[in-house]
């Protein structure tokens, strides 16, 4: 995978870049807990938008969310560093879930990222396709999930050309021979 997404977890994963490019192993590696399983086109695909709510009314159960998700591996059994964790692996199935159960926002935006829902519909469009995000403990005022990358093993020119458009506002983006586009 290229430095940029090392970058975005160096310091929490461990991972170091050389010449040849970063050594971040494939996300099922690098993360605790089990590989995800195939993805599963959920039926919130082809729902409606959610209407946006002012407060959003954020599910608490933050033991509940994380058991959603699948972290990285700080070693030691660690997840959280400064009240944030890392996750990977998510797929369409996985965010339909965390956006039905209310712990994340579909209007959410990680500074320049798109919005939760347009990554959530460009994962039912592209099923192979999965996100990365942190999430923020509940000791913390801000508490929420937010998502920075999506990200795909290996890309086809179907992906590739929405690709280009849906990363357009990206600060990094890789379409060679795989997908990786991560927003700061």
């Amino acid at each position: 995978m290229p430095l940029f997404l090392c970058g975005a977890v160096l310091a929490l994963a461990g991972c170091a870049a050389t010449a040849a490019g970063p050594a971040l192993p494939a996300p099922a590696a690098s993360s605790a807990g089990p590989a995800p399983a195939p993805a599963v086109r959920p039926a919130l695909c082809d729902g409606r938008k959610p209407a946006p709510r002012d407060p959003f009314p954020y599910n608490r159960d933050a033991a509940r969310r994380d058991a959603m998700l699948h972290f990285y591996d700080l070693g030691g059994g660690e997840r959280y560093v400064g009240g944030a964790a890392h996750f990977d692996s998510l797929d369409a199935a996985g965010l339909a879930a965390l956006i039905q159960a209310r712990y994340i926002d579909p209007y959410e935006q990680q500074n320049a990222a798109p919005p939760v829902w347009d990554i959530f519909r460009f994962l039912c469009r592209h099923p192979q396709v999965r996100a990365m995000g942190y999430v923020i403990s509940i000791d913390r005022p801000d508490y929420r999930a937010s998502l920075e990358t999506v990200y795909a093993q290996e890309i086809d020119p179907q992906l590739r050309e929405e690709a280009l458009t849906f990363c357009a506002d990206a600060d990094a983006v890789e379409t060679g021979d795989h997908l990786e586009c991560f927003w700061d």
